[in-house]
């Protein structure tokens, strides 16, 4: 069975393929879990029904330590059963903890899949993981952990509903109030050339995500291993379009983070870590992040020798984080301490006011190789972002050599280079035949167009 549904326990080391067994060597074998269904009533606001959340358990419900865990994406809740919870049973022992991994909105066995973006903002949601956590579970406080588009909703309930948490462990995606700052004004070249992907998904999720459910063949960003569960997942029920309307419905902090963001401040928070993979090519962080030391407050910060999967690639420096963050952060560092001690190339690039773009004459990275390369600048961003046809998918891949030789050749165009929106066109989208490319924007247009909605919502 390849996503098996809810109520079936399942196993680390059953029958796997060759990929899988290879993830799963030298890890602790034998760890199980199962699958709850639990019912969370609708909200008040508009767009929220009732959600029936399906959460991968493992554990001992009786221990003194539970966990909840918030997948990214294009994951599930099992992202933490493969390669974290053995490492737990290592380092807590098998009935020294809980894992609680729901399926986040429209994700796999998680219903509704809702066609209004309301569903999917990361505000709307904070209410129900405390509902599930105290109604359901019957626990008054969780230790927290997070994972790219988790780690967003995990500062959302760390802020807005800190009464819940013991304590909280971001990875790969920072305090968001730094990340704001960071990511708001664009005026970062590095940070906006790797994630021009996000715009390009906030306008054209459904295209994004049929295109990568006709071509399962290739690894969107990276995620490797237990492939099987990984496709039988984004096909139920379409679940990696949903998963699309992440992005669509925007990740910016709201009016109330922001200020609940100022009100901690003046009141005692739960310890909060953040780990960051060192080589991540999606969240770049490691070229800044001793650059703006004051957004991240009382965080410990870790780096990890990994891209942007630290769960997978690392787990045990995961887990370790974790335990150490328990035990009162005596062997962590906060990142004022990381930095002191870094060399001081580190921080020769940072940018003196990030309310302006440090290019020549505050253009944008699109504006500085447009000199150089009209025709590619303006491919990737009429086609891959801002409005993707078939067709102009299609001109694209033509000219695809054509561009990469210009964008390679001009140091105006450095920040064009090899970003991951271009290698994901690369990979899938060329892929595609004519056939295929044109059903995917058939499919799409079916759909509500997701760009419309603002990003940020009082």
């Amino acid at each position: 069975v390849l996503a098996p549904g809810p109520g079936e326990d399942h196993e680390t080391d059953r029958s796997l393929s060759g990929a899988q067994s290879l993830l799963l060597a030298g890890h602790v074998a034998g760890a199980t879990w199962h699958y709850d269904t639990v019912t969370i009533p609708s909200s008040a606001v508009a767009g929220v029904p009732e959600v029936q959340y399906n959460v991968a358990v493992a554990g001992n419900s009786a221990a003194n330590n539970t966990f909840l865990m918030l997948h990214g994406f294009p994951e599930t809740a099992t992202t933490w059963m493969w390669d974290v919870l053995p490492e737990f049973e290592r380092q807590f022992g098998k009935d020294n903890f809980q894992l609680i991994a729901p399926d986040l909105h429209g994700i796999n066995y998680t219903d509704p899949k809702s066609e209004d973006i309301q569903f999917y903002k990361l505000s709307n949601m904070v209410d129900e993981l405390k509902t599930l956590v105290q109604q359901h579970y019957k626990l008054d406080k969780v230790w927290l952990v997070g994972h790219d588009f988790g780690a967003n909703l995990g500062w959302y309930v760390y802020y807005l509903a800190p009464d819940m948490l013991n304590g909280y462990v971001a990875l790969a995606v920072g305090p968001l109030k730094y990340v704001g700052a960071v990511e708001g004004t664009g005026a970062d070249p590095v940070w906006t050339a790797a994630g021009d992907y996000r715009d390009a998904w906030l306008k054209n999720a459904d295209f994004w995500a049929f295109a990568w459910l006709k071509n399962l063949t290739v690894t969107p960003l990276g995620v490797e291993g237990h492939i099987p569960e990984r496709d039988a997942a984004w096909q139920h029920q379409e679940s990696l379009k949903y998963q699309t309307r992440w992005y669509a419905a925007g990740a910016a902090p709201t009016k109330a983070l922001l200020k609940a963001i100022e009100d901690s401040a003046n009141r005692t928070m739960p310890p909060s870590g953040f780990i960051a993979g060192s080589r991540d090519p999606i969240l770049p962080i490691k070229q800044r992040v001793c650059c703006d030391v004051s957004w991240f407050g009382d965080t410990y910060f870790q780096f990890a020798d990994t891209t942007h999967w630290i769960q997978h690639e690392d787990p045990q420096a995961v887990v370790t984080f974790i335990k150490n963050l328990m035990n009162g952060g005596e062997m962590l560092q906060k990142l004022p301490d990381f930095c002191a001690a870094q060399p001081k190339n580190m921080t020769e690039h940072c940018q003196a006011n990030l309310a302006v773009s440090p290019l020549p004459n505050h253009e944008t990275i699109y504006q500085m190789c447009e000199k150089k390369c009209p025709d590619a600048t303006r491919a990737v961003q009429d086609c891959l972002i801002n409005n993707i046809t078939a067709s102009c998918v299609l001109d694209y891949c033509e000219k695809e050599g054509e561009y990469n030789m210009c964008i390679n050749q001009h140091a105006e165009c450095k920040y064009l280079q090899g970003t991951p929106l271009r290698e994901y066109a690369h990979e899938n989208l060329c892929a595609l035949s004519k056939d295929d490319l044109k059903a995917v924007e058939a499919a799409a247009s079916h759909h509500i167009n997701p760009s419309s909605p603002t990003s940020q919502v009082p």
